[in-house]
């Protein structure tokens, strides 16, 4: 390798692992390789460690990655077992034409989707590491990737992610999973959540394929002020009785990336 190359791979802890992963709605299983690519990037004045996670799928050939930076301790961390095979705030999609990678977290649903095709893994390795080379500035400045943000908070109460008795706390407690996605039809998606208490929540997302900087609209103007819902779940509270699982269509979902063009 060049010594002047500004992105070294560190082969000895590259892993890799298989996903099975359900085609759309045809019930055929498919499978997702997961590799994760430590890396150890030199900026002008330091040198950090960061790592690629990787998906690949070998007979439609599409690929899938993203970039992060980490700790020295994390270098040394399963990203894969951990992350990925292991973690219910996660969920991959997969049809014929793209990878999607579905998180959810902090009351909001990250969505990033990839329509990349490469002939072999290596080869979308390879391009990749090109491009991160030609972006070293985005990289320290942390605006390499874009995802579709979906602000869940200002839909549901934060008490569907967070337990009541920490509203006060200086560090509460995240709860949250996803239990399925199904895309619809006419570009819409449906995310079905898991949060407090085992209450479910299901979005229905339309994806519009551009950057709107207006909020999420709801189809039911009643859900769309939170004083209301925090109001309720109160009444059931505090008569002891089961809060109802909450159920919304949201007619455009606001895609932003981390560094607008």
């Amino acid at each position: 390798m060049n010594p002047n190359y500004p992105i070294r791979v560190l082969n000895h802890l590259e892993e890799q692992a298989t996903i099975p992963v359900e085609l759309d709605k045809t019930k055929r299983i498919y499978d997702l390789e997961i590799r994760r690519l430590s890396l150890e990037v030199s900026f002008a004045d330091e040198i950090l460690p960061a790592s690629i996670i990787s998906l690949y799928q070998p007979q439609m050939t599409l690929f899938w990655w993203r970039y992060s930076p980490l700790s020295a301790k994390e270098l040394d961390f399963s990203e894969i077992t951990n992350r990925y095979l292991k973690d219910e705030k996660r969920f991959l999609y997969l049809t014929e034409n793209q990878i999607v990678s579905f998180f959810w977290g902090n009351s909001a649903l990250w969505i990033r989707k990839s329509p990349a095709r490469y002939k072999s893994i290596e080869e979308a390795h390879n391009k990749v590491l090109l491009i991160l080379e030609q972006n070293l500035e985005g990289l320290e400045q942390c605006h390499n990737e874009k995802w579709t943000m979906v602000l869940a908070f200002a839909d549901l109460t934060e008490y569907f992610f967070r337990l009541e008795e920490e509203a006060f706390s200086a560090s509460p407690r995240f709860f949250g999973k996803i239990l399925n996605v199904t895309y619809l039809s006419n570009a819409q998606w449906q995310i079905e959540l898991e949060g407090t208490y085992h209450r479910k929540a299901t979005l229905i997302l339309k994806d519009r394929y551009e950057n709107v900087e207006e909020p999420l609209l709801l189809t039911d103007d009643y859900y769309q002020n939170t004083r209301v819902l925090m109001r309720r779940n109160s009444y059931y509270l505090e008569r002891g009785l089961a809060i109802p699982d909450y159920h919304y269509e949201l007619l455009e979902v606001w895609k932003e990336g981390v560094k607008k063009d």
